[in-house]
């Protein structure tokens, strides 16, 4: 392609390739994408009269074309376009997407929190049977791959691991945990790794959200290389696994590619290095 082009070169390129894909790209479409800083303006020469007139180079190309494949996905939202670009490395900086990230985490906080709405969740002690089966649908209907995995937890242990999500103190007993080598060790996994992952409304940040506001380029970045390894870890045992566990890999592994999963994965991996930081291994003794 040429060194540079006009906007209705590129736009018409950017138009022919999106064609092919079924998404139809227009200058207002561009115009949206540049005034949301999902691709930069292009660079500015003298004017023609009093209109200014702007070149666009390979780097602008090629970010359009980036956007458009997410588009032809069904990713329209800024927020997760940036951060879907971040995580695969397509020149987003780590800056750009700390925002981005702590608005869509807030979002999933947000949907999880619609199904805890009876405050038993934020309890301590047994619930009665027939409150306890109310409380198990109020989640919905779990994930059939997740099912013939074995990878389901009984419904005791289900609300364990949601008030161990929705207390605030670490030290709390709802999140204290136990040996990993225990017959509990996939609640203990989880109790460590969500503890106060859902605490908190619009309007106040949970220890997460602190995290994900106060982390550094370099943390972030780093942030994103845990969750690339995570992802090509699952992706290998996912190929060997021949086991109706399979299923459950898949599943996860399919997380790591949807816009509304990623977020949490990138804060959950911040979580992860300031947890393991902090030398406080799983089945640690906590304060009462």
């Amino acid at each position: 392609m040429p060194v540079a082009l006009t906007k209705e070169e590129l736009i018409k390129r950017a138009a022919t390739w999106g064609a092919s894909r079924g998404v139809e790209f227009r200058e207002s479409l561009l115009d949206e994408w540049i005034d949301k800083g999902l691709v930069a303006e292009g660079d500015r020469l003298d004017n023609v009269g009093k209109r200014p007139i702007f070149r666009y180079g390979f780097r602008h190309y090629r970010r359009v074309l980036q956007v458009l494949w997410l588009y032809s996905r069904g990713i329209k939202n800024a927020d997760q376009i940036l951060i879907m670009l971040f995580l695969s490395g397509r020149g987003v900086k780590p800056f750009e997407v700390r925002e981005p990230l702590l608005r869509e985490f807030g979002k999933s906080k947000a949907r999880l929190n619609a199904f805890l709405r009876s405050w038993r969740f934020d309890q301590t002690g047994a619930v009665p049977p027939k409150h306890m089966q109310s409380l198990i649908k109020s989640l919905g209907r779990p994930d059939e791959r997740f099912v013939a995995s074995g990878m389901v937890l009984d419904p005791d242990r289900i609300l364990a691991a949601v008030r161990a999500a929705r207390s605030p103190d670490p030290s709390s007993s709802a999140r204290a945990t136990k040996n990993p080598r225990s017959e509990d060790w996939l609640l203990q996994l989880i109790k460590f790794a969500f503890g106060g992952v859902l605490f908190g409304g619009r309007d106040s940040k949970n220890e997460i959200e602190k995290l994900i506001a106060q982390a550094s380029d370099e943390e972030l970045g780093r942030s994103r290389a845990i969750v690339l390894s995570f992802r090509e870890f699952l992706g290998v045992m996912a190929q060997l696994n021949r086991s109706p566990g399979k299923a459950g890999f898949d599943a996860i592994l399919a997380s790591f590619f949807q816009p509304n999963f990623v977020p949490s994965h990138l804060a959950m991996a911040l979580k992860m290095m300031r947890d393991f930081s902090s030398k406080t291994p799983i089945g640690a003794k906590t304060a009462k």
